[in-house]
């Protein structure tokens, strides 16, 4: 395949398929937020892909890489204002691949404007541990946390999930959350056996 053209420069043609290509793209991994613009702006500009994979690669190979929801809030609002995108879009779709464990997670991604996430390593945990049942059960278990959570929003469909429905203005600033120490702190704890020592 050619080498990518620089930005602004005629697109190629390319004729390998006629099916619509989507980019998994690693802006995530961006150390700032014009690394992920430019990777961004080129998928979209040369008209060649249908969407882009918003990826990490599951912050295995780069330690502080940004996580997907993190670049997902900022390529929206980029692609709004310097290309007049709203998302979801139908003829360039963003996919959030990677850090979605639980429902809540794929909702608050498709209110800020994915078109579809990928879940999996919570059906690689449970096929690992309980085969294909695991698997069966985390399904239904996603299912129906996925529906309790629709209701708690008051949406019916995910057409009505809407960004209002999310705070991610301090996405950017690592604020750690702290745990829940309700049962240490008003519990106490187990008490182990004890050697009595020689007489």
């Amino acid at each position: 395949m050619p080498s990518e053209p620089l930005l602004g420069a005629p697109a190629p043609e390319y004729t390998y398929t006629s099916a619509p290509i989507l980019e998994r793209d690693s802006g995530a991994a961006g150390s700032s937020s014009s690394s992920s613009y430019f990777s961004f702006h080129f998928p979209y500009d040369s008209g060649l892909v249908a969407g882009v994979f918003l990826s990490n690669h599951g912050g295995r190979q780069l330690d502080f890489a940004r996580s997907e929801i993190e670049v997902l809030v900022e390529v929206v609002a980029k692609l709004k204002e310097k290309r007049g995108l709203t998302f979801p879009n139908e003829k360039f779709q963003l996919f959030v691949d990677g850090g979605v464990r639980r429902a809540t997670d794929v909702l608050k991604a498709i209110a800020l404007g994915a078109t579809a996430v990928g879940v999996g390593r919570p059906f690689l945990y449970s096929f690992s541990a309980y085969g294909t049942e695991g698997v069966e059960k985390a399904f239904q278990i996603l299912h129906d946390k996925f529906e309790m959570n629709l209701r708690l929003l008051g949406a019916h469909t995910l057409k009505d999930i809407v960004p209002e429905m999310v705070d991610a203005s301090n996405l950017q600033s690592y604020i750690v959350v702290p745990r829940d120490d309700l049962y240490s702190n008003n519990y106490d704890s187990m008490k182990y056996a004890k050697l009595k020592g020689r007489l």
